[in-house]
């Protein structure tokens, strides 16, 4: 969370420095030399500002999407308290120097008067900014060890079969276990099938909230590229956020075919995009959604019932671990990341695809899946099943009909002649 927190002071300073920049340049303009005075300290020190904030919002931009390691944040948040601290003794320094100046010349000059009331704000304001933020750095949270997903059905595999090979994505914050059924459907059809486990998923869960989607995009390619070495054709199958990641991996793998399952992607529109972006400098870097009182635990008992069966919320340290959980913000951005990814890609892909959709989900609404087949190639076979979000589970209303459909568009791969 380090470099979403040094984004989001960079963010608060720029703010400010544009501001007080801006109110500078106004003050500058009219009469008075006292305002003159304010005004030419607020805008020096605000395009000062400003371009500092702008350094610092580059440099943590690099590191918003990569993989954090535990240790290296750690690192950062010492050199980040360190320097805030430097910093604070410095404003006082600012604030000292802007009374100095105030009271040696503000008796015989209005516009050195004001000069020293500008100094005196700018370095107030920066001490009170730099000290509360010093106070303020997150440490990064780490999923606590609850025993759970421990088990190989939540860990990679290889159903052997024959030359034709297939990939197989899970969604989120599933497991390759979710695909099983359909994985050892396509297996019986002849189909090397390759259950694949997204970084920080499944047995990995506790990093998590350390991954990011360009790592998860990347596994997708790697593991796509591993399977042409040694099968042919080759066949990508993703399901949920999988189907999202699977669109941009075979723009660039390019497997023989695509199946894409209940495809999840945001369609984001402009509004949203601008108010996201007006608002975010003032939303915290991390929360905690079981804490908010419209969380109806049976509900989200019920949602997990199929990942974790038996999975009793009420035991002492998964109640305690609920309490002390932190959802990062730009953990939740990289679900927009994929979305981008998706637009950018999905025009771009020349291979047979096949879109299944059921027609009650919630999460991805028919309406997105239908501007998506819009982008997609002419060849496309669309196809809707009843039921909602969860097509991928055997007891699903839809299920057997998902299934025939990938097993007829799978042999359709299996025998294109070349």
């Amino acid at each position: 969370m380090i470099w979403d927190y040094q984004a989001q002071l960079a963010r608060r300073l720029l703010l400010w420095g544009m501001l007080s920049a801006g109110a500078g340049a106004w003050l500058l303009s009219g009469q008075g030399e006292l305002w003159r005075g304010f005004g030419l300290q607020a805008l020096l020190w605000g395009l000062i500002d400003s371009v500092i904030a702008l350094f610092s919002l580059r440099r943590a931009g690099t590191r918003l999407h990569q993989r954090v390691e535990v240790e290296e944040s750690a690192r950062e948040q010492a050199s980040l308290r360190r320097i805030l601290r430097i910093n604070t003794w410095l404003d006082l320094m600012y604030i000292a120097g802007g009374a100095v100046l105030l009271i040696l010349r503000g008796g015989q000059s209005s516009f050195a008067a004001g000069s020293g009331w500008g100094i005196i704000l700018q370095g107030a304001f920066l001490l009170l900014f730099d000290a509360l933020h010093a106070c303020k750095i997150p440490d990064e949270y780490v999923v606590p060890d609850l025993g759970i997903l421990d088990g190989p059905e939540h860990r990679a595999a290889t159903l052997e079969g024959g030359p034709a090979g297939a990939l197989l994505v899970h969604g989120f914050p599933g497991t390759p276990a979710e695909l099983h059924t359909l994985g050892e459907a396509l297996n019986r059809q002849g189909w090397t099938v390759r259950l694949m486990r997204l970084p920080g998923h499944g047995c990995g869960y506790r990093t998590l909230l350390q991954t990011r989607a360009p790592q998860w995009e990347r596994a997708v390619l790697e593991e796509l590229a591993v399977l042409r070495i040694m099968h042919k054709p080759v066949l990508l199958v993703g399901y949920s956020l999988g189907a999202g990641l699977s669109i941009p991996a075979a723009a660039q793998g390019r497997p023989d075919g695509l199946a894409l399952l209940a495809p999840f992607w945001i369609d984001e529109r402009w509004w949203l995009k601008a108010l996201l972006f007006l608002v975010r400098p003032f939303l915290p870097t991390a929360v905690n959604p079981f804490n908010a009182k419209s969380i109806n635990l049976a509900q989200f008992h019920a949602a997990i019932e199929d990942i974790l069966p038996g999975f009793d919320l009420t035991a002492p340290r998964v109640q305690s671990a609920m309490r002390e959980f932190r959802l990062p913000l730009i953990f939740l951005e990289q679900f927009r990341l994929v979305s981008r990814r998706v637009r950018r890609y999905a025009r771009k892909i020349d291979i047979p695809v096949l879109v299944v959709q059921a027609v009650e989900d919630a999460l991805v609404r028919q309406e997105t899946t239908q501007k998506l087949l819009g982008w997609l190639v002419e060849k496309t076979v669309y196809t809707e099943v009843p039921g909602d979000h969860n097509l991928n589970q055997p007891a699903h209303p839809g299920y057997a009909e998902m299934e025939r459909a990938v097993l007829k568009f799978a042999r359709g791969i299996l025998f294109t002649p070349e």
